[in-house]
């Protein structure tokens, strides 16, 4: 456009001093000119206006597009811990644990009101182990890891002993006591090795150390899970979180 004005200046020129061209023609021409160049001036304000558009519509979309991968994140987590209750529940109907096992007995409270204080009842594994995730989904994070640690001092061989073990660092990590929930899960992997839990306490591992701001162990742990378990739930949630 600015070099049409030129031409345009030149052409007028050449035409007046040519003698070609009236005044009258000399004063339309040049509001012609004033007229390209205020078409030339607005056309390029709204081109600055979409520009500036354009970039704020791409901001919206980059913050909805991590909004959406940490509601995403957070789903397949709640996932993750209904698939595990459901587990556990399964488990706990299809074998008869306590079948295999010797009657296990364990001392009073300090507080009951019995004369026989030094009197034992009977631990029923099931419901030891259902109150202590009753209070876990209550969000009583403390009674749920005496309740856990109790299951696992009673049954520490039983089929959901690593699930008990995983819900108490699962407790830690809710009250953000990184470092406790860290050595559960780490317990976890020594005594467990191949329980199902194995990949979870691995992603949680990870997801502890960046609380704690130990970005180089967090993403080594997060790596992990995807190396060892690729196809794990927490192997997916490992490589958006990774992605980030």
């Amino acid at each position: 456009m600015k070099h049409l004005s030129r031409l345009l200046i030149l052409t007028l020129s050449a035409l007046v001093l040519g003698g070609c061209v009236s005044r009258k023609e000399i004063v339309q021409f040049k509001q012609d000119l004033a007229d390209i160049k205020e078409r030339n001036r607005v056309l390029e304000e709204r081109s600055a206006r979409l520009d500036s558009l354009l970039s704020a519509y791409g901001q919206i979309l980059q913050t909805m597009k991590a909004e959406m991968s940490l509601y995403s994140e957070q789903n397949q987590q709640q996932l993750n811990n209904l698939e595990a209750r459901i587990e556990d529940l399964s488990s706990l109907y299809s074998q008869s644990y306590s079948k295999r096992t010797q009657p296990v007995y364990s001392p009073l409270s300090s507080d009951t009101t019995r004369a026989d204080t030094t009197g034992l009842v009977l631990v029923d594994p099931k419901k030891l182990y259902d109150a202590a995730y009753l209070d876990l989904t209550k969000g009583n994070y403390q009674l749920a890891i005496s309740g856990f640690t109790q299951y696992l001092q009673n049954f520490p061989d039983s089929p959901l002993s690593d699930n008990a073990l995983y819900w108490i660092g699962e407790s830690y990590y809710a009250q953000a006591q990184y470092d406790k929930a860290i050595t559960q899960f780490q317990k976890l992997l020594q005594d467990y090795p191949t329980g199902d839990k194995v990949p979870a306490a691995l992603y949680k591992i990870g997801l502890s150390y960046l609380e704690l701001k130990d970005k180089k162990m967090g993403n080594q742990f997060l790596k992990r899970v995807i190396e060892e378990y690729p196809r794990s739930p927490e192997a997916k949630i490992a490589k958006d979180r990774l992605g980030k």
